[in-house]
């Protein structure tokens, strides 16, 4: 009876396990795209000019002049946020309605 239960531990384990021939997740992000298409007009972009456009969008995104006026203007809005969560904002109670009274 042991021996039956420790053979199917080992079948589920093997039947875990990727097949041999699958590539792993690591090297297919290394690998280019060979599928890519433009935004523009939809036609096959090569190697190069992806890797191109992709290395453009990475300079890009971390350029952005911004005055120093709304640089403080947004770290005031974080902070204002992050204290937010740990002191939520006071509501007032509202006001009870007064009586009908009728003379």
């Amino acid at each position: 009876m042991g021996g039956s239960l420790l053979g199917l531990g080992l079948a589920a384990a093997a039947v875990a396990l990727p097949p041999p021939d699958d590539i792993p997740e690591e090297i297919l992000r290394i690998q280019p795209s060979l599928r890519s298409r433009s935004a523009f007009d939809n036609s096959p972009l090569s190697p190069t000019e992806q890797a191109e456009i992709t290395d453009g969008s990475r300079e890009q995104s971390g350029s952005v002049d911004v005055s120093p006026e709304l640089q403080r203007l947004i770290f005031l809005l974080r902070v204002r946020q992050t204290l937010s969560r740990f002191f939520p904002p006071q509501t007032e109670p509202e006001a009870e309605p007064l009586p009908d009274i009728t003379f």
